[in-house]
């Protein structure tokens, strides 16, 4: 997913006129390579990018580091 798009679908999230409140989005992200053993490694990746998101103050995009 490109930069634009990842951005882009946090700020849709965040100005959308949510009736109770406002909503924000954080995303972790990773994509598969050659070196990628299984689905269960690209999610480990993943999901600690989305706890990078959160520790590094939410409302993030981030993806995991490359291989």
């Amino acid at each position: 997913m490109c930069r634009s798009r990842r951005f882009g679908l946090r700020l849709a999230i965040e100005q959308a006129p949510w009736p109770e409140r406002g909503i924000t989005i954080s995303v972790g992200a990773s994509t598969a390579t050659t070196h990628t053993a299984d689905l269960a490694e690209l999610l480990e990746h993943a999901d600690r990018a989305l706890y990078r998101s959160k520790q590094a103050g939410r409302n993030r995009v981030t993806l995991a580091d490359a291989a």
